[in-house]
């Protein structure tokens, strides 16, 4: 009897065993699974192997050489056109629908074609001769950019051309573009109505065909890529308008600027902060001198939101200045200010000061000081990277050339053997060190690399030298 018994406890003994290593071999799979879903992995997908420059246009890429088109690729890496000879261009344009047009302007012609993606073709769009030179007017929106038209001015004519009317003349005219770059000669506005000035100085807003949208009756006007308008009245004062020329504020101000989605308006040399929807968020706290301000340039403004708080500060632009003086705004009533020599915002408020690094917490309170050194005139920018450890980017106090070091959780600096900072992404970072470029995640694990003397970035699109790749997240 007590031999059977002990038989019996044995065997029970056994299946247990046998039970809890089922079990475990489960476990163990199961969190090997999960351990491996949550390891990220990077591959780098080579869609097209070019003989030529690739470059990005519209949804496009395009292989050029010497101002000539000779591949269009899908973004798939299709090759979906190719010529030779290849189809030369002064410049090219992205167009609204995704496409892109190319632009000549030589022998006093106009000529314009466009890529047609049904025929997979370049079709002509339009020919205009005696036209010396026409200059591009691009819309430049809050998530868009592309070519509206062109346009030429004589010493009292504004010209319009655009595929659709040929020339509309509208005489004792002039546009007034909401940006002009010197460089490239071409002009930018922000939505797609144009403001122009007629003969007495008076200025509204017409579309690309010429038609009146807004009558000529402010003294100036800034389109916004929020689409609306910025326009200064005849005694001097602000308002905001829309498209069909309504006021958004219930009253004049003296001086409205707009940056980065926030407006700063002005009221007996303060400056309070609203939002894209012209909600006010702080009173009007900040003094600043009208004198430094115009309806194009408001350098000296600066604002962000990060989080569900908002900073306002001036003088970012002229680091001449001893202290910047910061607002940290909760709402119109709850507001803190602080004088700071030299700070930069990202994820947490970083200032710098006599060779340290200063971290705030969302209380703004001090976390922890750190010693970088007194070779810094000014920091740039501080990003958060791997393993909780900062990159710094900064002016150097001697050479006064942009430089960069590391520091780690500990508060120690250090070299990255990957390199400078290249992007940082939500799932990835990428480095650059001379030819090499390494994507690395947020513990510092190597993901991928490849090497190039030329590199671009266009989102999840890598061209390096003349290959076209995908990053591919897994």
């Amino acid at each position: 009897m007590d031999k059977d018994r002990k038989n019996r406890i044995f065997l029970l003994l056994i299946v247990i065993f046998l039970l809890l290593f089922v079990v475990g071999i489960a476990l163990y799979e199961i969190l090997g699974k999960r351990k491996a879903e949550n390891i990220l992995n990077i591959s780098l997908v080579e869609l097209y192997a070019s003989d030529y420059e690739l470059i990005k246009q519209g949804d496009y890429f395009l292989g050029v050489k010497d101002n000539r088109i000779h591949v269009v690729l899908s973004s798939e890496g299709k090759q979906l056109y190719i010529n030779e000879t290849g189809l030369g261009y002064q410049d090219i344009f992205d167009t609204r629908d995704g496409s892109f047009l190319v632009y000549n302007n030589n022998s006093d012609m106009l000529y314009t074609v466009l890529y047609d993606e049904s025929s997979k073709k370049f079709v002509d769009l339009q020919t205009i001769d005696k036209v010396s030179y026409a200059k591009p007017i691009v819309y430049d929106g809050k998530d868009k950019t592309y070519i509206l038209g062109f346009c030429s001015n004589d010493s009292d004519n504004l010209y319009l051309y655009n595929s659709n009317v040929g020339i509309k003349v509208l005489n004792h005219t002039s546009l007034v573009a909401d940006k002009y770059d010197q460089t490239k000669d071409m002009y930018y506005t922000n939505t797609e109505y144009l403001v122009t000035k007629n003969s007495t100085g008076k200025m509204g807003l017409i579309d690309v065909f010429g038609n009146v949208i807004v009558d000529y009756q402010y003294e100036n006007i800034l389109g916004l890529k929020n689409g609306n308008y910025i326009v200064v009245n005849k005694n001097n004062t602000y308002n905001v308008i829309d498209e069909k020329n309504n006021k958004l504020l219930s009253s004049d101000y003296q001086y409205i600027g707009y940056k980065d989605g926030l407006y700063f308006v002005m009221k007996n040399n303060k400056i309070a902060l609203y939002d894209d929807d012209l909600n006010q968020i702080s009173g009007f706290i900040m003094n600043h001198n009208i004198d430094d301000l115009t309806l194009r340039e408001n350098n000296y403004l600066n604002s962000k939101k990060v989080g569900n708080k908002y900073y306002m500060w001036n003088n970012d632009e002229v680091r001449d200045f001893s202290y910047n003086q910061l607002f940290v705004i909760s709402n119109k009533k709850d507001y803190k200010s602080y004088d700071l020599k030299n700070f930069a915002i990202s994820d947490y408020l970083y200032s710098y000061d006599n060779g340290e690094l200063i971290i705030y917490d969302d209380n703004f309170d001090e976390i922890k000081k750190i010693d970088i050194g007194a070779d810094i005139k000014y920091i740039l920018n501080v990003v958060k990277i791997e393993n909780e450890s900062l990159y710094v980017e900064y002016i150097n106090n001697d050479s006064l050339e942009e430089d960069y070091c590391y520091i780690n959780s500990e508060g120690n600096i250090y070299k990255n053997k990957y390199g400078k900072l290249f992007k940082k992404t939500d799932n990835y970072l990428i480095y650059r060190k001379n030819k090499e470029l390494t994507i690395v995640d947020y513990k510092g694990i190597k993901l991928n690399s490849i090497t190039g003397d030329s590199v671009k970035l266009y989102g999840s699109y890598l061209i390096v030298d003349n290959n076209l790749y995908r990053i591919i997240i897994k």
